[in-house]
């Protein structure tokens, strides 16, 4: 009897299964030891600093993820060599020059970064720009998040580079130390601090040795053949080549940067320092969350791009009904974090009613639901399609958000969001890449007859 072979359909799921597994149970790991992290921080902030301390340590420490793509989404330029190098189609050395030219990009803008945060800094002060107190202590430790937030930006293309060749697991992995470091400095370093803004730039610190050492990592599985000092690109390689590339999804991280992050300032300029802390902690345990789905989904990026002229219509409906069930999970986590911390932990010095939190649940279930069609679609035409989306996500969630707190105050600003996402990105870009799906079939289905009438 022969040895069944599997079929290309069935490949695609063990790989998927696999890669889930993995990443998603790092990420579970990371979530916990995040939610444990940040529950420590608002324990010790607010004993000793008071709700608004917390406040301000929340609204600083949030500058890590107001670049949601550690490489301002210029990495995608590496991330797809990166899978086509695993998958043959193009040779080592383009690679690294792709790699190269990426690197010395993201430096000079990292450089450039740097020159502008001391130039607010030393001028209107951030705390102006943040609808913050004015206090020299917040100004400084604001600009040394912003300054080492640029200087982790060149190296996401390490993480870019394992994520583009499969290894997402890998990234996750190292990223378990970022929580822990948290863990084990938090109390030692809020007993010296003398104000709560101090405290924000541990998460600082602990994000850029995680780069770090991820980075050490990409390069050292590229067989040490990437350098970590690039400040010239590869010769042949254009920065155009680059950029176009890449531009769409970097217009991607700015729109989502837009739509999500900078709610938080115009909460801070448009309602009151308790009004904050709530948001605060709510999101506190909501964008961990939207991690470790954002990241299990970045691990269908590389399979999807291999196997799309094999994969049906059911996939992608699997895979959302998989995502859709864990946003509902992780909502149902959400609410009772938030509610355990806030009644019973900070004793109400941080009150978040129930029906403010259960405002935060359709954001999440949206935003799962969303990823496995933003995976699958990056293709150049793809990632343009998603650029448009996202644009008019943005618009439409700060539109709806200065419309809505000043009357309903932080429910308001989540609804804003979840409007948003579900009418700008999640409908659109799930018919898209259903229509998407049945072209790249028939297309494959074509070439085989033609191959096979060629052979005949």
């Amino acid at each position: 009897m022969g040895v069944v072979k599997p079929s290309p359909r069935a490949k695609v799921a063990a790989v998927v299964k696999s890669r889930f597994a993995k990443v998603g149970a790092y990420r579970s790991i990371s979530l916990v030891l995040g939610a444990a992290s940040g529950t420590l921080s608002a324990f010790v902030i607010v004993e000793k600093f008071g709700a608004s301390g917390f406040a301000i340590f929340a609204l600083l420490s949030a500058l890590l993820t107001m670049l949601p793509f550690a490489d301002l989404g210029l990495g995608v330029a590496v991330l797809n060599a990166s899978s086509d190098c695993s998958a043959g189609r193009i040779s080592n050395h383009a690679f690294e020059k792709s790699f190269s030219s990426v690197r010395a990009l993201l430096t000079k803008i990292a450089l450039t970064l740097i020159a502008a945060d001391l130039a607010v800094a030393v001028t209107i002060g951030w705390p102006s720009v943040l609808g913050l107190p004015q206090d020299p202590a917040t100004n400084v430790a604001c600009g040394a998040v912003l300054a080492l937030l640029a200087v982790s930006i060149p190296l996401g293309t390490g993480a870019r580079a394992l994520q583009g060749s499969g290894k997402m697991h890998l990234v996750t992995k190292v990223a378990i130390l970022n929580p822990l470091l948290q863990i084990a400095c938090v109390i030692p370093v809020a007993l010296i601090a003398t104000s709560a803004s101090q405290l924000a730039v541990l998460p600082a610190v602990a994000f850029l040795l995680v780069a770090l050492l991820t980075d050490r990592l990409g390069r050292r599985q590229a067989g040490g053949r990437l350098k970590f000092f690039c400040f010239s690109g590869a010769s042949g390689f254009h920065v155009k080549a680059v950029v176009g590339q890449s531009a769409s999804f970097l217009v991607i991280s700015i729109g989502l940067t837009v739509g999500l992050q900078f709610q938080r300032i115009l909460v801070s300029h448009l309602s009151t320092a308790s009004a904050l802390a709530e948001y605060s902690l709510i999101m506190q345990y909501l964008l961990p969350t939207m991690s470790v789905i954002g990241v299990i989904a970045q691990a269908l990026w590389p399979t999807y791009r291999s196997r799309i002229g094999y994969m049906g219509e059911g996939d992608l409906g699997r895979h959302v009904l998989i995502f859709g069930l864990l946003g509902f999970f992780g909502g149902a986590l959400l609410v009772v974090s938030v509610t355990v911390v806030s009644r019973w932990l900070l004793s109400g010095a941080v009150a978040v009613s129930l029906g403010t939190c259960l405002c935060a649940v359709p954001y999440l279930i949206a935003f799962a639901l969303h990823q496995p069609s933003a995976m699958l679609l990056t293709s150049k035409g793809g990632l343009l399609g998603q650029a448009v989306l996202v644009t008019v996500m943005a618009g439409l969630s700060v539109g709806l958000t200065l419309a809505l707190v000043p009357r309903y105050g932080v429910g308001g600003a989540l609804v804003a969001l979840s409007l948003s996402i579900f009418l700008a990105q999640l409908w659109p870009t799930f018919l898209a890449a259903r229509r998407y799906i049945r072209l790249s079939r028939l297309n494959t289905e074509v070439f085989a007859v033609n191959v096979g009438n060629k052979e005949a």
